[in-house]
């Protein structure tokens, strides 16, 4: 394992202590979720240097391979100091059910994607999501983006992609 991966290891271990979550890897959903929940929770400015992963887009959404050699790897939790505002949004995050996880997850990803291009709008956004993921009803999708938006209005300092945000 190199120095790299145990380092992030600790710190995502670390994290999850901090907020009082065991991080579970035994099970595929296990890691499908700790994949949407570490995209989510690094769109807070104080969590993002904590979790410096790249992320693609797969199948089930964001997926990034470093966070995948991160969990698998054997380490010790690091002390990790968060702000209170910062855990009480990755709480909300983690909060989340695993499909709305998904489909927020990889709405943002859309939006930040397009975000380059100015009259990319949350609606089109909505739609790639419901033609990526055929069993998401229009309802799944509208309650993930008004999830997402409640959160960016609860915690503005939050970075959501300029079509996901609120208006």
């Amino acid at each position: 394992m190199s120095d790299q991966i145990g380092e992030r290891a600790a710190v995502l271990r670390g994290l999850y202590a901090a907020l009082g979550r065991e991080m579970r890897v035994k099970a595929f959903a296990d890691h499908l979720r700790i994949q949407k929940e570490v995209y989510l929770v690094r769109l807070h400015p104080d969590l993002a240097p904590l979790l410096p992963f790249e992320f693609d887009m797969y199948i089930r959404g964001p997926y990034s391979t470093d966070l995948a050699d991160a969990y698998y790897a054997k380490a010790r939790p690091a002390r990790v100091e968060v702000t209170a505002r910062a855990a009480a949004y990755a709480r909300e995050v983690l909060g989340m059910d695993a499909w709305t996880l998904e489909l927020a997850a990889t709405l943002v990803m859309f939006c930040e994607y397009n975000e380059r291009f100015p009259e990319f709008t949350a609606e089109e956004g909505l739609e790639i999501l419901l033609e990526r993921k055929p069993r998401a009803t229009e309802e799944d999708a509208r309650r993930a983006l008004e999830i997402l938006r409640g959160l960016a209005a609860k915690y503005p300092e939050i970075k959501l992609p300029a079509p996901c945000a609120p208006r």
